[in-house]
This record gives C-alpha cells, sequence and structure tokens, in this order.
C-alpha cells in the first residue's frame, strides 16, 4: 500500500502536469509549490496556516491531516486563491508586515515563493474550469 505521502506528491505532478498548460514550464511550476510547502524558515505558524495551508490542502488534504499540520484541510475555491494572490500581491508590494526588519526581508522571500506557487494553482484550476 502507498504511503499518502507519496499518493499526494504523485497527485501533485499529476496536477502540475496534467493541467498547467498556460504555464512557461511544467518544471518550474512543480518547483514553486514544493518550495511553498516547505514554509517559512522562522517556524512562523501565523504564515503557514494563512498561507501554506490552503496549498497544501489542494495538494491532499490527506496528507495535510496526516502529518499533524497546523493548518486546516479547507480546500479554496480558484476565487479564494485568485483573492489570495491579490493579498498578498498587496503584502509584499507595500511591505506593511507586523514583523521586524531581520523578519521582514526573509518573510517578504517566502511570501514571493508562496505568490509564485498561487500562480501556479490558479491557473491550474482556470485551465481545469475550462475543460
Amino acid at each position: 500500500m502507498k504511503d499518502i505521502g507519496e499518493d499526494a506528491l504523485l497527485h501533485l505532478i499529476s496536477e502540475v502536469y496534467t493541467n498547467a498548460e498556460s504555464l512557461r514550464s511544467n518544471d518550474h511550476g512543480l518547483w514553486y509549490i514544493i518550495c511553498a510547502l516547505r514554509g517559512p524558515d522562522n517556524n512562523d505558524n501565523q504564515l503557514k496556516i494563512k498561507y501554506t495551508g490552503p496549498i497544501r490542502a489542494w495538494v491532499s488534504q490527506d496528507w495535510n491531516n496526516a502529518i499533524g499540520s497546523v493548518t486546516n484541510s479547507k480546500v479554496f475555491t480558484l476565487q479564494e486563491f485568485r483573492n489570495l494572490r491579490d493579498e498578498l500581491s498587496d503584502l509584499i508590494n507595500c511591505g506593511e508586515h507586523s514583523y521586524g526588519l531581520e523578519d521582514k526581508v526573509e518573510n517578504n522571500h517566502y511570501l514571493c515563493h508562496i505568490r509564485l506557487a498561487l500562480d501556479v494553482i490558479i491557473a491550474i484550476e482556470t485551465n481545469k474550469e475550462k475543460k
């Protein structure tokens, strides 16, 4: 029997390579999502819950639950992913974090990874809607 993590990874690969026709490179799309799943280096649970959680749930609700994630497993709609990306873009562009200067740079780097992953997910879900 396959491991839940293996199933999640295979599902992610399938989603990216099957549905991401509008992406410049599916390899980049897969990498963007994997980088985002890693989470922030400073173990900021607030960022994990708000940004990593929806991505993990999109990849696999079972896997997200199995790893004891601090995030919930609600799968966002396409519009919710778009809203999250827009909110994130505003946050990155305005730089109005409540973090200290050192964390601001680190978190902006992480948030840029999240925005790229959201772009991939939005492209995939948009393509699915067109089919």
